[in-house]
């Protein structure tokens, strides 16, 4: 074999077990008895699945997400600034490193999707980074909260309040918001509780939803939370139509329930990718779509250049099941059995 596939595949190995490693050892440090076996069968399955054009995926969602959750993988998601872009025709990229915001054109007024950490993201972030691309943060006229987290919804009132912004979220995920208002949860950030908004339009599994030129449609894909929003819909590059599948949370919850529910949700989602012949991914935060790269790409993207958020469906399911595994791989890290 050439020394130029012999050296990674060696390092590939080396992560591998370094990975596995690491993440027994601080298993064991906190009292749990990890599955090693399972968690070295999932990690692999994973790798597999990933490949070459996937792999960044792999290294957040496998390793990164699980093994160094509080360390790595939270400076990775610090508060930096990222450029406003108009990622396709009626879509714009407007939040920043720790948490997205996208931003719809329906030609009759704008959808967002999240409302950041506090509304001062609406004042220092949204706001400058629509008025950057011309757009009129006034004709913001929907809300979608993807779900129940302070970093999806902290601005939520302050559209209400400025523009009449009409907030829309799952039933189950209002619910959830009213009980984090009474009761706050504990390792949450505390002014969160205070940032809830009051319960407005209630989305359902399957509904349809039509503004302007658009029709979207959402599909409940609990896990991250109880009510955690996925949306479907199309956009167009340089006038070429293509479908956008935007999962509502990806990250992986604490319980063997809640990952048990997300793992189940992610399945669910497969047949709505090929029915619907997603080809594009955006997900709620940069690090789950690799937005910081792409961005950048489309900064200098050039006549005949690809777009890089259009991954084409085949990938886009690989992604899925990607995701599937690197669940099963936290179960096993932490003992807990998932099917």
């Amino acid at each position: 074999m050439p020394r130029t596939r012999i050296l990674p595949s060696l390092m590939a190995g080396f992560a591998l077990a370094g990975a596995l490693c690491a993440a027994a050892h601080a298993q064991e440090r906190e009292g749990v008895a990890p599955d090693k076996a399972a968690m070295y069968r999932h990690l692999k399955a994973a790798r597999a699945i990933a490949g070459a054009d996937l792999y960044a995926h792999y290294v957040h969602r496998c390793i990164m997400d699980q093994t160094y959750r509080r360390t790595i993988s939270r400076g990775l998601q610090g508060h930096n600034a990222l450029p406003a872009t108009r990622v396709f025709d009626e879509l714009y990229f407007v939040g920043e490193n720790a948490v997205s915001a996208w931003l719809l054109d329906t030609g009759d007024g704008y959808i967002l999707f999240d409302a950041m950490y506090a509304p001062q993201d609406m004042e220092k972030i949204v706001e400058p980074g629509m008025r950057s691309l011309g757009l009129d943060p006034a004709r913001i006229r929907y809300l979608v909260i993807t779900h129940a987290h302070g970093d999806h919804f902290g601005g939520a009132r302050y559209l209400k309040e400025h523009y009449g912004t009409r907030i829309m979220a799952s039933a189950a995920d209002w619910d959830d918001m009213a009980d984090q208002a009474a009761h706050p949860r504990p390792g949450m950030p505390p002014e969160w509780a205070k940032l809830v908004p009051e319960r407005d339009m209630t989305i359902a599994d399957g509904q349809g939803f039509a503004l302007g030129k658009m029709k979207l449609t959402f599909y409940l894909t609990p896990g991250h939370t109880p009510g955690t929003v996925s949306t479907v819909f199309t956009v167009h590059d340089r006038g070429i139509a293509h479908q956008v599948g935007f999962f509502g949370g990806l990250g992986t919850p604490d319980t063997a329930q809640g990952k048990q529910a997300i793992i189940a949700s992610l399945e669910k989602f497969k047949p709505v990718v090929r029915a619907r012949k997603l080809d594009v991914l955006i997900a709620n935060h940069p690090t789950q779509d690799q937005s910081i790269p792409k961005l950048a790409e489309l900064g200098l993207r050039q006549t005949g250049d690809p777009n890089p958020y259009v991954i084409g469906g085949d990938r886009y399911l690989r992604y899925l099941s990607l995701q599937q595994e690197c669940t099963k791989f936290a179960a096993a890290q932490q003992g807990q059995s998932v099917r």
